[in-house]
């Protein structure tokens, strides 16, 4: 049966957070967003990063949301009706490249510790990932079964450490097991 494992760390997403220049308090909208990356592609996920929602931003901070983010409004000068200014263009680039590094786990983590290394949050992740993937490779897992990917960032606080998700092949394609 073929399986396939994606794996990311918080700590590396928190890294990379601080090292792109994200303030903390729009991390995990950052980290909610970068999660659709499979959906919505990364134009998709630029825009999310360069514009939010007022509604969502209000919902976030516990604020009753505006009657109506839709009433016409061109909050901040963004030209788009119910919206704000959210990370720069540059922020928002540079975190995409790092996101969307790709290939064999070993080399994804070589070139993000070349990258993220100096910062002790995103060392503490790629340090983990790099046990995580070190078992897998004492296990005989062929690597074709197993990839880092930091687009996924799984938004829920509770996430400290490793992340990962599952998927089984025919059984329930597309549907995410972990």
């Amino acid at each position: 049966s073929e399986f396939s494992v994606r794996l990311n760390n918080r700590k590396l997403l928190t890294g990379l957070a601080q090292a792109v220049g994200v303030p903390e308090v729009d991390a995990p909208q950052v980290f909610r967003s970068i999660d659709k990356l499979d959906k919505i592609g990364q134009d998709g996920v630029l825009q999310e990063l360069l514009t939010r929602d007022v509604k969502t931003l209000q919902e976030s901070q516990g604020q009753a949301p505006v009657p109506n983010p839709e009433d016409g409004r061109d909050v901040q000068g963004t030209g788009e009706k119910g919206k704000i200014p959210f990370l720069d263009e540059l922020t928002a680039r540079n975190l995409l490249k790092i996101v969307a590094l790709r290939g064999p786990a070993q080399e994804v983590l070589a070139e993000l510790s070349g990258k993220l290394g100096e910062n002790p949050m995103a060392a503490a992740g790629i340090s983990e990932l790099v046990e995580v993937v070190g078992y897998l490779e004492a296990l005989g897992v062929p690597p074709k079964f197993y990839q880092v990917d930091r687009a996924l960032a799984r938004a829920l606080d509770y996430y400290t450490g490793p992340i990962f998700e599952t998927e089984v092949g025919q059984l329930v394609k597309g549907r995410p097991i972990g």
